[in-house]
C-alpha cells in the first residue's frame, strides 16, 4: 500500500525512534502510552473540578495538562515510528535474525 507521506514528512522524533528501537519495543511502548492516556485525562479533569476560580490551583491544572499533552505527543511519535517500519523498512532499525 502506498503512503501519501514522504519519509521526510514524518516528525523527527518518530523517525529517530524508528532508527533507534525495534518494532516490538515500539508496540509495547505505544500500548503503555495509550493506557496512560486515560489516567492522565482523569487527573486533569479532577484538577479542573477541584478549582473554584481561574487562579486557584492553576499550577496543578497546568501540570496535568502538560503531562497529558506530552503523552499525546509521545503516542503520535510512536505511531509514526511504527508506520515508518511498515512503509519505509530501509529507514528503520534492523532486528537481528534468530
Amino acid at each position: 500500500m502506498e503512503t501519501p507521506w514522504k519519509y521526510e514528512q514524518y516528525n523527527v522524533w518518530g523517525r529517530s525512534m524508528a532508527k533507534q528501537y525495534d518494532i516490538d519495543y515500539l508496540k509495547r511502548e505505544l500500548a503503555k502510552a495509550e493506557r496512560e492516556t486515560e489516567r492522565l485525562a482523569m487527573n486533569h479533569l479532577r484538577a479542573i473540578q477541584k478549582t473554584s476560580s481561574m487562579t486557584s490551583c492553576s499550577q496543578r491544572r497546568a501540570q496535568t495538562r502538560n503531562s497529558l499533552t506530552g503523552n499525546y505527543e509521545r503516542r503520535v511519535a510512536l505511531k509514526a515510528a511504527i508506520e515508518i517500519y511498515d512503509k519505509f523498512p530501509e529507514h528503520s532499525k534492523k532486528t537481528p535474525s534468530i
